[in-house]
C-alpha cells in the first residue's frame, strides 16, 4: 500500500518517515477558520457584520500571500473571547461533526490511512487556531501531533494575542522542527501535503511535497520542484 501512495523521499532515497497535512483546503474542503466564524453566527453567538467583513479581508490577503496573521486575530477573536473553556470546547465538538466531518476529502482521508498502516509518523499543521486543530485532529483523523496557532489564554477565555510562534508561512518551519524533533525525525525524512502559496517556505524546507488543488503560485512552484500535483475530491 505504501507505494500506491507514497515514493522515495529525493533527500534519502527512502519512503517518508513523517507525512505531514496542511488541514484547510488540503485534508478538507474548506477553511476551519471561515467555518468556525459561520458557525457561530448560526448558532446565533454572533451577530455583529463586523467579523464576516474581518473574514473577507482575511480570504483576500490570503489569497495574495499579504496576510498580517496577528492584525487579523485582533479583529477576529472578539466573536469568541467571551466564551469560556467548557462552552467553547462544546461548542467545537459539534462545529466538528456538524462542519468538518462532512468536508474531508477522501483521498486525504486514504492518505491517512495508508500512511498509518505504513507505520509513518502523521503530523497535521494549519495557521488556523489550534484550538480547532488539535480536535479536529484527534476526533477526525486520529492524529495527536497537531499543531494549530496558540492563542494566549486568561481565566479560561481566549484572547487575540499569539502565544510563541504562529505556525504560519516561515512560523511553519518552526513548529514543524519542534515537533519532529520531539519524535526523533528530521525535514529531510518528511513529506509535506498543501494546497496554498502561503506553505512554501515549509515546502522548500521538507524532503518531499504533494501539492492538492494548487493555486496558480504553488501550481508554478511544483512544476519547478518536480513535485507532485494531485486533484482530491469530495465525495467518498
Amino acid at each position: 500500500m505504501p507505494q500506491q501512495y507514497f515514493r522515495p523521499i529525493p533527500k534519502t532515497g527512502r519512503l517518508p518517515a513523517a507525512v505531514v497535512f496542511d488541514l484547510d483546503k488540503t485534508l478538507i474542503n474548506g477553511d476551519t477558520t471561515l467555518g468556525w466564524t459561520e458557525y457561530l453566527y448560526e448558532k446565533g453567538i454572533v451577530s455583529d457584520p463586523r467579523f464576516r467583513e474581518a473574514n473577507r479581508r482575511l480570504v483576500k490577503d490570503y489569497r495574495a500571500g499579504c496576510l498580517d496573521l496577528a492584525a487579523w486575530l485582533r479583529d477576529a477573536v472578539p466573536a469568541y473571547e467571551g466564551l469560556g473553556a467548557e462552552e467553547r470546547g462544546r461548542l467545537v465538538e459539534s462545529f466538528i461533526r456538524e462542519k468538518i466531518e462532512p468536508a474531508v476529502y477522501r483521498d486525504a482521508m486514504k492518505r491517512v490511512e495508508a500512511a498509518r498502516a505504513a507505520g509513518m509518523s502523521l503530523f497535521i499543521i494549519s495557521a488556523s487556531a489550534a484550538f480547532l486543530v488539535q480536535p479536529i485532529g484527534r476526533l477526525v483523523f486520529g492524529i495527536d501531533y497537531a499543531v494549530g496557532t496558540d492563542l494566549v489564554e486568561v481565566d479560561g477565555h481566549l484572547t487575540p494575542e499569539i502565544a510563541g510562534t504562529a505556525s504560519f508561512q516561515e512560523g511553519k518551519i518552526v513548529r514543524l522542527r519542534e515537533e519532529l524533533d520531539r519524535a526523533g525525525l528530521t525535514m529531510d525524512e518528511a513529506l509535506f501535503f498543501t494546497d496554498s502559496r502561503n506553505d512554501l517556505p515549509l515546502a522548500l524546507a521538507v524532503g518531499d511535497v504533494e501539492c492538492v488543488n494548487p493555486d496558480h503560485t504553488l501550481r508554478e512552484a511544483a512544476m519547478k520542484n518536480r513535485w507532485r500535483v494531485s486533484s482530491w475530491i469530495l465525495t467518498r
